[in-house]
């Protein structure tokens, strides 16, 4: 699958913007209009009230405890509802200033519901072209809700994340190919985020083995051609380990990954520790 958005005028997708908590990362929302910017779309901010919460705080021995101070204090229904409406508001008006900036059109929904469910539907009404940006920073344990949304939510295209030391989104985009197959689709996404930015474009190569990857860039350099604004490096491994791809790419500094979901650089698999210890900027995932 490519990661496409539909353009604003085409009315056919969206960058999702979905936030369950106040943790929204301002990288993941920088993220989120750059790629809105690049593709000339529009953002639909999805605020999802966590249900699960909002059932907990019915019971009378729940209490919130502050972070700093030990201070506590009673939860009802009616003020979990009001601490996240405040706390939405707040990253509301920040991803609009963003967007005003970029001179990105954007629109805000929210909405009561499971945060798989509600995303789907989101994604549904706004056509069949959509990129997911998830704003809370993902960690090791994250990979199968990942997969859920990859797996379930037919009307995306691709999914954003930031890990919990993004810092940035400048710099070298760096497109990770582990499967030829996804070249066209990698070089069509990485052109469009240098357009806008003008950062260097870099087609960054691991393979499973040694022959592997020199028959994938062997192929890479023959669809190519001669194309002079694209930098080809080859991550050489001494082993096909997740860790030792997540140091590769980290050392290249990148300001925006793109990458397949399921290989070395961003497995299928719960334990994303090495990516989320490392990566530093956002990563745009197709399945």
């Amino acid at each position: 699958m490519i990661a496409h958005v539909a353009e604003a005028t085409e009315a056919r997708g969206r960058v999702i913007v979905r936030t369950t908590s106040a943790r929204a990362s301002d990288i993941a929302m920088q993220a989120a209009v750059q790629i809105a910017q690049a593709y000339r779309s529009e953002i639909e901010s999805l605020y999802i009230e966590d249900t699960e919460l909002i059932a907990l705080s019915r019971f009378s021995f729940v209490r919130e405890i502050s972070a700093f101070g030990g201070k506590s204090r009673p939860l009802t229904p009616g003020i979990v509802v009001r601490d996240l409406r405040n706390q939405f508001a707040g990253l509301q008006r920040r991803l609009e200033q963003l967007a005003g900036a970029a001179q990105v059109p954007i629109r805000e929904r929210f909405v009561r519901d499971d945060p798989l469910r509600a995303l789907a539907v989101t994604c549904a009404d706004c056509g069949p072209w959509n990129v997911v940006v998830l704003t809370e920073p993902f960690g090791g344990s994250s990979g199968g809700d990942i997969a859920q949304v990859l797996d379930n939510v037919e009307d995306a295209t691709g999914l954003v994340l930031v890990g919990p030391r993004a810092s940035r989104t400048q710099g070298p985009v760096v497109m990770v190919l582990e499967d030829i197959d996804a070249l066209s689709g990698m070089i069509r996404a990485g052109d469009r985020l240098i357009e806008t930015s003008g950062a260097p474009l870099v087609l960054a190569i691991i393979g499973a083995d040694g022959d592997t990857s020199e028959w994938i860039e062997q192929q890479a350099r023959l669809a190519l051609g001669n194309r002079s604004d694209l930098h080809l490096v080859h991550l050489a491994l001494n082993h096909a380990e997740p860790a030792l791809a997540a140091e590769a790419i980290r050392r290249m500094a990148p300001g925006f990954v793109i990458a397949r979901f399921g290989g070395l650089a961003v497995p299928a698999a719960d334990d994303l520790s090495p990516l989320a210890a490392g990566l530093e900027c956002p990563v745009l995932l197709s399945r």
